[in-house]
This record gives C-alpha cells, structure tokens and sequence, in this order.
C-alpha cells in the first residue's frame, strides 16, 4: 500500500497533498522523539543535526519497507541488527548491555 499510495501521488495532486501532510506530522514525530531522547541522556543535538538524523532514519524506515516487499524472507537477524547499527548512528546514545 505505501508504494501504491506514493506512485499514486506522482499522478493525483491531492494524494500528494495528503502525503505530504502526513510526511511533516512524521518528520515532526520523529524529530520530537530524538529530541527527548538525547535530553533525557544528556546530549543536546542542534536543530540542524535532529533534522537530518530523523530525515535519514525516516528514509531507512521507507526502505525497509520497500525491502519486506522485496525480499518476503528477510533474516529478522539481518534486520534486527541493520536497524540497531542504524540508531547508533543517528541517535548518539550511550551504548547498553542486552538490547
């Protein structure tokens, strides 16, 4: 559905008009979220570096998306540990043991 809904969005203006909303209450979810996250473990991240950390794992999210499509049968391992390296790039938290 998500990439019927974005192809649609190539050919209906208002599809993408809705899309587009969506995006910024997404973007601004996300950008809240890593803004209280790295407050409440001490690290403060400009306004600038929270946009295109959140950007950046907003477009990852997408493509996993894309990639369960593709590949049905995707090791949960793989994923599980792609998502993992992924936050410890864009969310510069202290690292724990077990997660």
């Amino acid at each position: 559905l998500f990439l019927e809904m974005t192809v649609e969005a190539s050919r209906n203006p208002q599809i993408a008009e809705a899309l587009q909303a969506t995006d910024a209450v997404i973007r601004n979810d996300f950008t809240a979220w890593m803004k209280r996250t790295c407050a409440s473990n001490g690290i403060h991240l400009s306004d600038e570096e929270v946009q295109w950390r959140a950007f950046s794992l907003k477009c990852f999210i997408e493509g996993l998306a894309i990639r369960a499509v593709r590949d049905p049968a995707l090791d949960m391992s793989v994923l599980h540990n792609s998502l993992k390296a992924m936050l410890q790039l864009l969310l510069p938290l202290p690292d724990k043991a077990g997660d």
